[in-house]
């Protein structure tokens, strides 16, 4: 999918969320590519509070968990050096948590991310542009067709 502005990818994510109660979603894609505004829009359709003041990438705190009508949970994996460093301090066990868990720079766990996960890619194509690409794991195949 094409979105030509943060508003577009913001509903994205909102459109996704609003088809989740449970699951881990994976986000890979450069520094500024939107994936915490996808977040954001996630975060709005489980029922977080305030999304623009409390979803942020929470690069340095590594988790950041929202209440909502869904327990959120946000993960920003981008300062980890390896997948050994995520075991350490025992991240996974978020992907066991009742509610939603979302993580950006995920190809820093990728190996121990759960099976049934969504996979998001994100491209930066313009300014504003990016190209945003739903992969793998299609237990989760009827929400990609509610989203095209």
């Amino acid at each position: 999918m094409i979105t030509l502005s943060s508003d577009e990818t913001y509903r994205l994510g909102k459109t996704l969320g609003q088809h989740m109660t449970q699951g881990v979603v994976a986000l890979f894609g450069d520094l500024g590519a939107g994936k915490t505004v996808f977040a954001k829009g996630m975060a709005e359709a489980l029922g977080v509070k305030n999304v623009v003041r409390e979803v942020v990438s929470p690069t340095f705190m590594l988790v950041r968990e929202h209440e909502g009508n869904v327990p959120f949970y946000h993960m920003d994996l981008y300062r980890l050096e390896s997948e050994e460093e995520f075991e350490q301090i025992n991240l996974k066990e978020y992907f066991n948590r009742q509610g939603v868990t979302l993580v950006e720079w995920a190809q820093r766990a990728l190996s121990v991310l759960p099976t049934n996960h969504i996979e998001v890619y994100f491209e930066i194509l313009g300014k504003k542009k990016r190209r945003i690409e739903f992969r793998r794991n299609f237990h989760f195949a009827k929400m990609i067709k509610v989203l095209k």
